[in-house]
């Protein structure tokens, strides 16, 4: 099975860009055969819109906090106001958010959607330190238009599909909650530390997602040395992926009663009380 990981920036350039590891998973082994930087947001339209049977993990929010929603007055419906952001336009979008956090009581201006609160995530309206409200809008539109399977949101029974992921459940398994990124003496060690602890034989990775994980194709250094570890989130991205397709009989991981208009962090760790 075709798995790719996908670590999303908002402002895609040549210096930084949409980071994808490409993978083969089979037989309880996830190889990455190749990782990718696309530098513009036309090169990823091109991926999403490829024929092929794939499953992505991306890491963006694909969905707004059903507060904001409900107090916005927007659709009740996730394809319905994904397309009325998109329509309206970049700046309507942080304007909104701008004005409605303005007037909000202290602790009550960023809400959090229920997936967000049990991976410990940033709030998705959030548009700066990081800007993943930003994130959500230029990536939730385009995933909506390019025709693969949006889980939980919509199904559209082909072989295309794309679940929401967050690397820094995969890395607080390897790691704890150190930080990697960075340069620091400390972050680098982190990194390489990472890098052991997923080529090595019955790690974490084996015990916590059911498989294993070959890097063979990939340059060690280039993981160590890259100081804001995209190619590591994107293979963290890529094991999300790979679980889901594992639990594809399950709802690939998503829990059914999940809310339909925020979205669901697909990872094993999410299932826990």
């Amino acid at each position: 099975m075709k798995i790719y990981g996908i670590d999303f920036t908002s402002a895609p350039s040549k210096k930084k860009g949409i980071t994808s590891a490409e993978c083969e998973f089979d037989k309880g082994l996830i190889r990455v055969n190749n990782i990718a930087n696309w530098p513009n947001f036309e090169l990823f339209e091109r991926f999403l819109k490829e024929d092929g049977t794939w499953i992505a993990g991306i890491d963006f929010p694909f969905g707004q906090p059903r507060k904001l929603i409900k107090n916005l007055d927007w659709p009740q419906d996730w394809e319905k106001y994904v397309d009325l952001i998109d329509k309206k336009g970049k700046e309507w979008f942080e304007n909104i958010l701008t004005d409605y956090k303005k007037y909000r009581p202290y602790g009550d201006k960023e809400h959090l959607r229920f997936t967000d609160k049990k991976a410990n995530s940033f709030s998705p309206m959030k548009l700066y330190r990081p800007p993943v409200g930003k994130m959500f809008f230029q990536g939730a539109p385009r995933i909506l238009k390019c025709g693969a399977s949006i889980l939980p949101f919509l199904d559209r029974n082909n072989n295309k599909i794309i679940i929401e992921a967050y690397p820094n459940l995969v890395a607080r398994t390897l790691i704890g909650r150190r930080g990697y990124k960075n340069d620091t003496l400390e972050r680098r060690k982190n990194r390489e530390n990472i890098f052991t602890k997923l080529i090595t034989p019955e790690n974490e990775i084996e015990y916590n997602y059911g498989f294993n994980i070959n890097l063979s194709q990939i340059e060690t250094e280039d993981l160590i040395t890259e100081l804001t570890a995209d190619k590591i989130d994107a293979i963290f991205c890529a094991i999300q992926a790979a679980w889901a397709y594992t639990r594809k009989s399950e709802n690939y991981g998503i829990p059914i009663d999940c809310d339909k208009l925020e979205g669901w962090i697909v990872d094993p760790h999410m299932l826990k009380n």
